[in-house]
């Protein structure tokens, strides 16, 4: 594919810069698309912690061109338990876009992958969001949580109800976990 920049490479007076293209394998918290840099930064250390049951995360991504959700995942710790969902909403949070509804966690200590119908996500400001109703361990990153706020994190306590709600509510963090979870623009499992 051929960018723009490429098309007047010897006409340019200025080095040639492009632009990064979109992670189309997955978009996390963890890549780009998330907060990736300042997790990196803020981070206490990494592990499996038990989720604060019924506790929702939002996560703020930017998608810089459309992208078809197909798959959503997260990593289970030892023993998961319940059930979790993930999904995104819109950028003020009053509308949920797509979830994977409901989902029994099952297999220890490794990522589980969820399909769902094609989803087609514009390019744009989003919410990344997560929730369980149990106490079941995930992998995750664990920045201190007056930190969160900063990033942008949200999250909702008690917001668990049979999955994610149609609307956010967008709290200030009161825990400071990110677990790992995101999707995929393509069916990887």
């Amino acid at each position: 594919m051929k960018l723009e920049s490429d098309l007047y490479a010897d006409k340019l007076a200025y080095p040639r810069t492009t632009r990064r293209e979109l992670n189309h394998i997955a978009v996390s918290p963890f890549t780009t698309e998330g907060i990736m840099d300042e997790i990196m930064e803020h981070d206490t250390g990494w592990g499996s912690i038990a989720w604060t049951a019924n506790l929702l995360i939002h996560v703020p991504i930017t998608i810089g061109e459309p992208i078809v959700v197909a798959q959503f995942f997260w990593h289970n710790g030892a023993g998961p338990s319940g059930n979790s969902d993930a999904g995104i909403y819109d950028e003020a949070g009053s509308n949920k876009l797509v979830s994977t509804g409901s989902t029994a966690n099952a297999g220890s200590s490794q990522l589980q992958v969820t399909n769902i119908t094609d989803y087609l996500l514009r390019g744009g400001r989003y919410w990344l969001s997560f929730g369980c109703d149990d106490t079941s361990p995930f992998q995750r990153a664990n920045p201190v949580v007056e930190l969160c706020d900063a990033m942008g994190v949200k999250q909702h306590s008690g917001g668990y109800s049979s999955g994610l709600p149609s609307t956010a509510t967008l709290n200030t963090p009161t825990v400071g976990n990110i677990p790992i979870y995101g999707f995929t623009g393509y069916t990887v499992v």
